[in-house]
């Protein structure tokens, strides 16, 4: 298969309104990494997934805030310099998602839905954008 070139604005396009367990195809994963894009989502009730560039889980039990590099994801938070910092947020108040993932990297949001509802606000970057 030949890639494209893809945005992160595009990948998240594509899966904006999928189903829970459906997030990303792996065929958009490899694209996705062929173009440095990651793709960040809750999945359950305590994992953060990472697809595409970083291809990576989480452990996010009730919420979590990681920081990542262009290696991947430092998981201890006392090496955490403050960039480029994901938090996943569990059953955020005002909101009928399970999962909110925010950000301070320059990103692009998309919604999976769980039989038809809002499960997770999830996000694209690309890896290129970290500081």
């Amino acid at each position: 298969m030949i890639w494209q070139t893809m945005t992160a604005k595009q990948l998240a396009e594509k899966m904006d309104g999928r189903e829970y367990m459906n997030e990303i195809t792996p065929d958009e994963e490899r694209e996705a990494y062929c173009n440095r894009l990651v793709a960040v989502f809750g999945y359950s009730d305590d994992c953060l997934e990472f697809a595409g560039y970083i291809d990576d889980e989480i452990g996010a039990f009730e919420g979590r805030t990681v920081e990542i590099n262009h290696d991947g994801v430092v998981s201890d938070e006392a090496r955490f310099n403050g960039a480029n910092q994901i938090k996943a947020v569990w059953c955020p108040e005002g909101t009928d998602f399970s999962w909110i993932i925010e950000t301070n990297i320059p990103h692009e949001s998309f919604r999976i839905l769980e039989d038809g509802e809002h499960f997770c606000l999830g996000i694209v970057f690309c890896i290129d954008d970290l500081k």
